[in-house]
């Protein structure tokens, strides 16, 4: 049984079976709340929560009986500051659904609608949550109609999970012939050559026009991308014919939304360079664009990432030129090579494999070597032990037979120490 606290003038409070009903009359102002206290489902007292990072997640199971209702969630810590500064907001329909509200970058007050804070941003204490505000409708206001929610949870839905995450540092080298985009927009083409990828635009593209890529395992099937277990980090080497051609990129998660109110973007040179994207606090659907976030707030799914969406010069439209994209990679700001002075001249071959991967490298002194492959989610499936090396060029070939299809990292071990990594798909 749920325990809700009270509502705004203009809603009543009912319990039926399991359910809270939450009515509108009407008459409710905008941004009218009903209140949540959180506490010890037994003992009745109050509790405070600390929402974690990976685990900031407030799941709510509602419907209503009114068509679609926008629905918000604010928590507030301790010293009575909200996260009012995210506005997360979920649009529910007729159906029993489980809506997720994911606070991660979002625990900061603005300064407005009567909390303590006077003159935001004011932070907001994530290890000392008391209380969970609920809008019906906040925007618009006057809500006339019922709400029922089944539970409420945190960390994750009661009786289900979320799903698995994605993969860690997922990397695209960008292999030839490869059909890289869905749907290219009007004024733009792509084609890859050379392990490059080129965007070319005619001149006559809309603004905010948009390349969907999807992120995929060597096979080409659909796979899911942990962005925050990537350290909210997108790497990209890329260069364009015209100095000064703004690249957006966008993530979109499983359910469609899409971080799109405060992307991150980069200016690029006719020179290849690797521009860093950063996306914490940025998971934020602005609530347009096409995606299902009818209210501008709405959470992304950071360790759900389906998709990549590419805009070249969006604001101004109209791009005319290249724009050559050489690798993606989420984490890590290379797909080659990293070695220190200890370990040099790496190279695994043949990349992509199949049943076998020759690796051959230089070792600076003497030293106990171990060689350990990591798949993208940090699971080590495969280990050797290849005992003491003496100075110079070595090689080693190992059996990859047994691997399923995706990409991995290997790493060298010199004395127990890493001191060299590669990453290499297995088809």
């Amino acid at each position: 049984m749920l325990e809700f606290t009270s509502g705004s003038p203009g809603f009543a409070l009912n319990e039926t079976g399991s359910d809270l009903v939450i009515t509108g009359d009407g008459t409710a102002a905008p941004y009218s709340s009903v209140s949540y206290l959180l506490h010890d489902k037994d003992l009745g007292s109050q509790i405070f929560v600390n929402m974690a990072p990976g685990d900031d997640r407030l799941y709510l199971r509602m419907k209503t009986a009114s068509g679609t209702v926008p629905v918000r969630v604010d928590l507030i810590d301790t010293a009575d500051y909200h996260t009012t500064q995210a506005s997360l907001t979920k649009v529910i329909s007729d159906e029993y659904g489980i809506y997720e509200y994911n606070f991660s970058g979002a625990y900061t007050d603005a300064g407005y609608g009567g909390t303590s804070c006077a003159t935001g941003p004011c932070p907001v204490d994530r290890g000392a949550i008391k209380q969970v505000l609920i809008y019906i409708d906040p925007i618009q206001g006057g809500f006339n109609g019922e709400v029922s929610i089944d539970f409420l949870s945190i960390g994750k839905p009661l009786g289900e999970d979320a799903g698995p995450k994605g993969v860690i540092n997922y990397f695209d080298e960008i292999a030839d012939n490869t059909n890289l985009f869905v749907n290219p927009p009007a004024g733009f083409t792509s084609t890859t050559a050379n392990g490059e990828w080129t965007i070319t635009g005619d001149g006559t593209a809309g603004a905010y026009s948009a390349f969907n890529y999807d992120t995929h395992n060597p096979t080409g099937e659909a796979i899911l991308v942990d962005a925050v277990g990537s350290n909210d980090k997108l790497y990209v080497r890329a260069k364009s014919s015209t100095a000064g051609t703004n690249l957006r990129i966008d993530l979109k998660d499983k359910d469609g939304y899409v971080t799109n109110l405060n992307p991150p973007s980069a200016t690029l040179t006719t020179d290849y360079q690797i521009y860093e994207y950063d996306y914490a606090g940025a998971y934020q659907d602005g609530a347009y664009g096409g995606s299902p976030c009818a209210t501008q707030g709405c959470p992304v799914d950071g360790e759900r990432i389906s998709a990549i969406q590419f805009f070249v010069d969006p604001v101004s439209g109209g791009f005319s030129g290249d724009v050559t994209i050489d690798w993606i990679s989420f984490g890590v700001n290379t797909v080659g090579i990293d070695q220190d002075e200890f370990v040099s001249q790496m190279r695994l071959f043949p990349n992509p494999a199949e049943t076998i991967i020759h690796l051959e490298y230089s070792l600076s002194a003497t030293a106990k070597v171990e060689l350990a492959v990591f798949n993208l989610v940090g699971q080590q499936v495969l280990a050797d032990d290849l005992g003491m090396k003496t100075l110079g060029q070595q090689a080693h070939t190992f059996d990859t037979a047994l691997l399923p299809p995706g990409m991995y990292v290997l790493q060298v071990r010199t004395d127990g120490q890493q001191a060299g990594s590669m990453r290499f798909i297995k088809r």
